[in-house]
């Protein structure tokens, strides 16, 4: 039924309004000469409404005087009566081809270019290239050729790891993935000094002179590798053989190794097993202020905290220009609703989140990576009943040797 409908529409069909005391009859001999009737609808006092398609309304005029029924047309829709309201009007079918084509020649060149994916990179040195490369705003897209405009910008532009020109309607889009270039590498002389206390467990050197050994308790910035080595040049002085002296010459270089220690880390953390805080609503309302030394003026928004709890955050901007600054500064304020809470805990409670808090303290001293050794957790008593008191004691084994640039003519 629906591509029979399809076509009808394509071919054209007519909305008529049938009149009769027979229009059962009416109905039955259209279905038995295969006469397609769709939307069939009875208006009372022998009238119905229905569509048909436009050529089987010549048959239905021969069925309706045998049954003693009136048609009558009511609607024309379909290709044909919009071809032939067209033809009626053929400046508006000549501005439509006209549109058509326009739009066609029109969608045939590139209009805009755009980069993707450019962070270090300029996006209109990479425009430059394509332009030479043939592609450019307003060239016809059959004369690009996008593997030509790929490798020209790939040899042409430097930091490029792959490049892809893709053409989507009036937009032609190039997508580019940059070089991760290796960070730079500092030749400096450099000392190999410790980050931290601890006791050496393992010295490894690979340039310099040593000033540790295993064993020794170093603290945080001693000299642990030399970024300095020495070698006897010849002898100075007109002193007998055993009194003379030798002469050293240094060779500055930038010391590498590897210095391993025992370090200790001590954490603190505490809970209440009531214990009042504020909490954010939800609710938060905004004001803008002009301020300048002194004074303040509400430019939009509430002159006063609108809650009686409130937390307030500011963002200032300070107009200027080039090297010159306003002594003028707008102020975006921002009050959040907040009120109080109580958490209650058991003392089991209170101590596992003093244990967690020690613990995420301990995390922001701990390196990336080491070694544990021996951890050990206490808990600290006291006479508050309404408070758990933990410390938390690591020993871990890390590397503790950092670079740090010799700045004076000779080595210490």
């Amino acid at each position: 039924m629906f591509l029979a409908r399809f076509w009808s529409l394509i071919f054209g069909y007519i909305r008529i309004v049938v009149t009769g005391s027979n229009l059962e009859k009416f109905i039955n001999m259209a279905v038995s000469r295969g006469l397609q009737l769709w939307d069939i609808k009875h208006l009372g006092d022998n009238r119905m409404v229905a569509r048909v398609s436009l050529a089987a309304f010549r048959p239905l005029r021969h069925i309706a005087r045998r049954t003693g029924c009136r048609i009558k047309v009511t609607g024309r829709k379909g290709l044909p009566f919009s071809w032939g309201r067209v033809r009626r009007r053929r400046m508006l079918l000549a501005g439509g081809v006209i549109f058509f084509v326009a739009l066609y020649v029109l969608s045939s060149f590139v209009w805009s270019v755009e980069v993707k994916g450019c962070r270090r990179l300029s996006a209109r040195q990479i425009i430059a290239a394509a332009e030479t490369a043939g592609l450019k705003q307003g060239q016809w897209k059959k004369r690009i050729e996008l593997r030509q405009v790929e490798e020209y910008i790939r040899d042409h532009v430097e930091g490029i790891a792959w490049v892809g020109v893709e053409i989507k309607g009036t937009r032609a889009i190039i997508e580019v993935v940059e070089k991760v270039l290796p960070p730079p590498q500092d030749n400096r002389p450099a000392d190999l000094v410790a980050a931290k206390a601890g006791l050496v467990e393992k010295v490894l050197v690979l340039k310099g002179t040593p000033v540790v050994k295993e064993g020794d308790m170093v603290e945080k910035g001693q000299l642990l590798i030399r970024g300095a080595e020495g070698e006897e040049t010849g002898e100075a002085g007109e002193k007998k053989d055993e009194e003379r002296e030798k002469k050293v010459k240094y060779r500055f270089l930038r010391a590498q190794g590897s210095v391993k220690a025992r370090v200790w880390y001590e954490a603190y953390g505490e809970a209440h097993l009531i214990e009042r805080k504020e909490k954010e609503t939800g609710r938060e309302t905004e004001a803008w202020a002009l301020r300048i030394p002194g004074h303040r003026w509400i430019l939009r928004g509430p002159a006063t905290p609108p809650y009686p709890r409130f937390r307030v955050r500011e963002e200032v901007f300070q107009p200027g220009w080039r090297n010159l600054v306003l002594p003028v500064e707008v102020v975006h304020i921002t009050y959040r609703e907040v009120h109080p809470v109580t958490i209650r805990r058991t003392a089991r409670e209170a101590l596992a989140e003093a244990t967690r808090r020690a613990w995420e303290y301990l995390q922001k001293q701990l390196p990336a990576q080491y070694e544990k050794k021996a951890q050990r957790q206490q808990e600290i008593r006291t006479v508050d009943e309404n408070l758990r008191r933990v410390k938390i004691y690591i020993e871990t084994i890390e590397e503790i040797a950092v670079p740090r640039v010799i700045k004076t003519g000779q080595p210490r």
